[in-house]
């Protein structure tokens, strides 16, 4: 029998629905997905499964996937059903389809179309979102060459705002099934008695196929005859379509509705202004036909919309040929060669410099390069990756030919080398990526107890403020406070109550207010401390005056207690630590700088940096012998330390204090930074809450008693997992920093934990909340359990976004991405916009990285605003010869978080105990005789050894593992039998662990997009947040980025707005390649994204296009363009019409990026088919 106790809920949980499916004995091709609906490897579409394959692999650790060349075993979240794949049933073949019913208004274009009849019953499932549903049907074999995926726009928006829709889907697209994984709802469901088990799938009904079949007939060109350029030939397949040829053809094709959408009429609008000013009056008539038309308000629009808006005569032909546009001159066959074409290509020959004859023995005269003509053949050849001296030869060739002048053509080529060479697509997902780090947050109301977190919420709000800016303080002080007196034991090693945390931040940003509020509890402490230092100095001192000769010596006054340093040498820190005893101490410094500069840190005259040396040491709590020439006065012995540090610093002090990126001190890696958000300044009556709550817990926490807290044993399974998961992570790491970081991130888990712990558990005694665990055992003082281990976790996972965006922002790195992201944070400071110069002269990088290319810093920062306008991230505006780059990005709110939800689902449990005290109290001393209450020890010293705490045997834990208090309840989901989840620890940046009700480890995701809903109270295991949806913040750690608009759940990435579609009609056969077959354009439902978010975290990788494809592909173009003989490759028109089939193929998988570096690939592969087909035989 297999062992499935391995297994987490959700593969258990898609096992028995793929058990379902195999029970049919249908034999659906499957494709593994991954929590957010995304094919797992590359070439999904060619590796289906079959459910029997899929329970196995889930059950043995994964599926094996290609990814980049490499096979990677990953367990899946989900599976979809492959459409448009044959299916046999009663030995007949049948084909796949889904009706994906997208919104309400879907239901009445059903109504519509079927002429008011239902749809068959059905196999149906659903996200259960309100009007969201697909239903399955089987094509008869017939038509499958026939039809082709269709989507129909109702005209209507969702609750989203976005367009509703009916989608046809075919070929080359997959349908999620339950009970897979769905990113807002949780859970694919079968719609009640429409499972693939209770219901056949029906035969699709004719007026569906109808809607889906290829139209034959082109449309028709528009009623004026198109221009035609001068270098027209003479036979019907070299004719040269204008821009404004095409655009009058696009709109003609468009359907009616387009006008009746705003967004789609203002696109249209956009595109034909980029052609032409004279295509006003084409768009002012074509705007007439919907019922929403005004006059005037087409020549208003058209006005406003500037030179260089993004919106070119590609996204008209991309709608164009959703609606069904064909090219309009079908092309015949030619038995023999014309006479124009034999004169052309005639033993390679162009024609003479009068084209009136054609001698072969005069030297040929190459045809003039127009601008255009010239950009294109330069971007051509700079694609075929040549050697350097073949480059240069046909470069030159070029030139000689080119209109353009010679200083021209070379700026020209280190443009378009730029262009294509610069930002590759790793660069454009590792920007994307960093934008999601820097929009991360720290929701506290998952972390801290109720109570605490809605203080911290509270006080961020008065003091306007990012509540992460006073947990940076909180957290170090918690840990200083327990001292040694409190460790945690993980059997390998001891950890100590130690935290060093930063805060990174323009001056002005909320670092000192953060400071203030959570030091002056502690700092009023250290006051007083120091009166009862000083009174007892003096008291010593007046009995030393008064001591008569044979009197004893009086005791010397007890060492002043240190709370807090602030102004200090690192030899005074160490020197006041060897008097402190069990006792803790915070350093904490508003601007860590000065720290640093106490240590020489800046002192690049100094060799080797003793202070710097002594206080890396201490972040591990060991202590020093400190020999001096006087050894009675100033040698001493720190057995052990406890000193934790806070404070903040400034971007550019921080490239000073770690010039070395790759941190070889480590210094660096044993800080826990954070990137408050910046909210606009206003001011907020009322008082800070924590200012009154946190002198209690400082006390409490300061009258500890001595003792080992250890983990219990499904919090120490999971942190087995961790840390293996962790260090797999660090060594894949490419940068020396965040290797270092990542390597101590399971001692900064623990530490993390431990405040956590004790905060909760401070927590839980003042607010007298009893709670009742089941079938568990009494949770007590010195058991950190693992939800609070969770909670840790998904702090740490904040730490790392952060760490990972200040590598790129405060280090002075040439990475493209890096640059890229510093221009966009420079940009969003900005609202007014920024110029060229004004981006590079505060980025020195783009400085260094143009004269590397050869090109002006201005023109070169151009071209990088450019990219940053095609990835969305921006707008580039023209004023003349002047440009300003205005950055786009969805505000942070005015004030800091919402805490009118302070208790989520999976907010902080307290400790059980069954006779909650009646005030605060602090726990006894564990015994291990003694069980979990033993008795309290008033008079601990330094040097006892706790004894350790009991856990209780081994069955005991398998058998309550995982069982917790059941706070919350919305929840319905059952409990489960297994409740361990060894899922990916750190994908910290996406999969979050966060603690059910049950104490199971639920993994949601947390890439939410801007304005998407939040989680509803249909969610299992979530309480309805209140938040508003805000651009930056959603539950937990949270990764933002542009809001896209999607239509289904197909993954390729849907094409450039700039990319015009392409149709390739040749002698032989009319063969439309239709990017919205290959690429759809994605639904909000799918929630995919075409570059993964979770970047080195991930054991996913995007799928990439094929360069091989792509490489065949031009040198096709290249091959049939050849001068001076083409047909040197080509044999016959047969061979020709296979080569242009196996095109075809290969242009569907690297269809976009073909587009992006030549966009006219689709025009001059036709030209030259036809050209070449004139000269072989049939």
């Amino acid at each position: 029998m297999t062992q499935t106790s391995h297994l987490t809920p959700i593969s258990l949980r898609l096992i028995n629905g793929l058990r379902r499916i195999a029970a049919t004995n249908l034999d659906l091709p499957l494709v593994p997905l991954n929590n957010n609906k995304q094919p797992l490897g590359d070439g999904w579409q060619h590796r289906p499964f079959s459910a029997a394959q899929l329970i196995e692999a889930i059950e043995n650790g994964g599926v094996n996937v290609p990814i980049k060349g490499k096979t990677k075993q990953i367990q899946p979240q989900g599976f979809g059903l492959l459409t448009g794949h044959p299916l046999t049933l009663n030995n007949e073949t049948y084909y796949l389809m889904a009706v994906d019913q997208d919104g309400r208004s879907a239901i009445d274009k059903i109504q519509e179309l079927s002429g008011g009849q239902p749809l068959p019953k059905t196999v149906a499932f659903t996200s259960q979102r309100p009007g969201r549903c697909q239903y399955l049907f089987l094509v008869p074999e017939q038509y499958k060459d026939a039809i082709r995926t269709k989507k129909l726009k109702t005209g209507a928006n969702g609750d989203d705002n976005k367009p509703e829709q009916l989608e046809l889907r075919w070929t080359n697209l997959q349908s999620v099934l339950p009970p897979s994984m769905h990113p807002i709802t949780g859970q694919y469901h079968w719609v009640e008695g429409c499972a693939i088990d209770e219901v056949e799938i029906e035969i699709a009904p004719n007026w569906l196929l109808e809607q889906m079949l290829i139209d034959p007939s082109p449309k028709t060109p528009p009623s004026s005859k198109p221009k035609f350029s001068s270098s027209v030939h003479h036979n019907s397949f070299d004719r040269q379509w204008t821009e404004l040829d095409f655009a009058l053809s696009y709109l003609d094709a468009l359907s009616s509705y387009r006008g009746d959408d705003y967004d789609d009429w203002l696109t249209v609008g956009m595109a034909l202004h980029s052609v032409d000013d004279s295509l006003l009056n084409e768009w002012d008539k074509w705007s007439q036909q919907s019922s929403k038309y005004k006059p005037g308000e087409c020549e208003k629009k058209w006005k406003s919309f500037s030179s260089n808006g993004g919106v070119t005569l590609g996204t008209l032909a991309h709608l164009a040929k959703q609606d069904g546009w064909r090219f309009p001159f079908p092309k015949n066959n030619h038995d023999t060669p014309s006479p124009s074409a034999q004169n052309q290509f005639n033993n390679g020959k162009n024609s003479t410099v009068t084209g009136d004859t054609s001698r072969t023995s005069d030297t040929p005269n190459p045809v003039p390069l127009s601008l255009a003509d010239t950009v294109t053949t330069v971007t051509a050849i700079l694609q075929q990756g040549l050697k350097d001296y073949e480059e240069r030869h046909q470069l030159d060739t070029i030139e000689a030919r080119s209109l353009i002048t010679r200083p021209a053509f070379w700026e020209l080529v280190k443009a378009l080398r730029t262009s294509l060479d610069e930002i590759h697509p790793e660069d454009h997902q590792r920007f994307n990526q960093l934008v999601d780090w820097h929009n991360a947050t720290l929701n506290l109301n998952h972390i801290l107890p109720p109570t605490l977190a809605k203080a911290f919420i509270h006080d961020g709000k008065i003091l306007n403020i990012d509540p992460v800016s006073l947990w940076q303080y909180f957290l170090p002080v918690v840990l200083s406070l327990v001292g040694k007196r409190i460790n945690l034991d993980v059997e390998s090693h001891t950890i100590p109550a130690i935290g060093w945390t930063c805060l990174v931040g323009e001056s002005g940003t909320g670092k000192s207010r953060a400071e203030k509020l959570i030091l002056a509890p502690l700092k009023q402490l250290q006051y007083q401390e120091k009166q009862r230092y000083l009174s007892a100095l003096k008291e010593y001192k007046d009995r030393i005056n008064q001591k008569k000769q044979d009197d004893p010596s009086p005791e010397p006054p007890k060492p002043e207690r240190k709370y807090v340093f602030e102004v200090a040498t690192i030899q005074a820190v160490m020197r006041r630590l060897s008097e402190q005893g069990l006792n803790g101490s915070v350093w904490a410094r508003d601007e860590l700088a000065g720290l640093f500069k106490s240590l020489n840190q800046f002192n690049a005259r100094s060799g080797e940096n003793e202070g710097l040396e002594c206080l890396l040491k201490m972040w591990d709590g060991d202590g020093s012998l400190v020999d001096r020439v006087n050894a009675e006065d100033d040698s001493y012995a720190v057995e052990e330390t406890r000193l934790n540090i806070a404070g903040g610093i400034q971007p550019g002090a921080f490239r000073q204090a770690f010039k070395d990126p790759n941190d070889p001190q480590g210094l660096q890696a044993r800080f826990l930074y954070a990137l408050p958000k910046i909210y606009p300044a206003k001011r907020v009556k009322g008082y800070c809450q924590l200012s009154d709550m946190l002198p209690d817990l400082y006390h409490w926490l300061d009258q500890l008693p001595t003792g080992t807290i250890k983990l219990s044993g499904d919090a120490d399974i999971r942190y087995t997992h961790l840390v293996e998961q962790i260090g797999t992570q660090a060594e894949s790491s490419p940068n020396l920093a965040i290797r270092a970081w990542m390597r101590k991130l399971p001692t900064q888990l623990l530490r993390i934990a431990l405040a956590l712990h004790l905060v909760e558990y401070y927590d839980y005694t003042i607010n007298h909340q009893p709670l009742t665990i089941t079938n568990s055992p009494e949770r007590n003082f010195w058991e950190l359990q693992l939800d609070t281990l969770e909670r840790a976790v998904e702090v740490c996972r904040y730490y790392r976004s952060a760490f990972q965006v200040v590598q790129e922002k405060a280090s002075d790195t040439d990475s493209i991405s890096s640059i890229l992201l510093k221009i966009w944070d420079l940009g969003i400071t900005q609202p007014d916009g920024m110029t060229p110069r004004e981006i590079y002269r505060n980025i020195k990088a783009i400085g260094r990285r143009a004269k590397e290319l050869g090109r002006t810093v201005s023109a070169y920062t151009l071209e990088l605003l450019s990219k940053l306008v095609e990835m969305g991230k921006g707008k580039l505006e023209k004023n003349g010869r002047f440009y300003r780059f205005k950055a786009i990005f969805n505000s942070p709110p005015d004030h800091p978080p919402n805490d009118d939800n302070p208790n989520p689902s999976n907010c902080p449990k307290t400790p059980n105990n069954s006779n909650p005290p009646s005030g605060p109290k602090t726990p006894n001393n564990p015994n291990p005789t003694s069980g979990s209450n033993p008795p309290n020890n008033s008079n601990p010293t330094s040097g006892s050894n706790p004894p350790n705490n009991p856990t209780g045997n081994g069955e005991e834990l398998k058998e309550h593992q995982g069982q917790e208090t059941d706070i919350n309840p919305v929840n319905t989901e059952p409990p489960q039998t297994n409740k361990k989840e060894t899922t990916n620890l750190v994908s910290l940046t996406s999969d979050v662990a966060e603690p059910s009700p049950q104490g199971e480890v639920k993994h949601t995701n947390k890439n939410a997009v801007n304005n998407q809903p939040m989680m509803t109270d249909n969610d299992p295991g979530n309480c309805q947040s209140t938040q508003p949806p805000m651009g930056n913040r959603a539950e937990g750690v949270t990764q933002v980025t542009e809001a896209q608009t999607h239509t289904g759940d197909a993954v390729s990435p849907s094409p450039s707005p700039e990319v015009s579609p392409v149709t390739i009609e040749t002698d032989s056969q009319s063969s439309t390649i239709n990017p919205t077959q290959l690429n759809p354009v994605k639904t909000e439902e799918t929630q995919d994204t075409f570059i993964n978010k979770k970047g080195i975290d991930s054991e996913l990788e995007p799928e990439n296009d094929s360069e091989e494809n792509l490489h065949w592909l031009l040198q096709y173009l290249a091959d049939l363009e050849s001068s001076p003989a083409p047909h040197t490759r080509f044999t016959s028109n047969d061979q020709l019409r296979e080569l242009f089939n196996e095109a075809q193929q290969k242009f569907n998988n690297c269809w976009e990026q073909l587009q992006q570096i030549c966009p006219d690939y689709s025009q001059r592969l036709s030209t030259a088919y036809g050209m070449v087909c004139e000269l072989l035989p049939l």
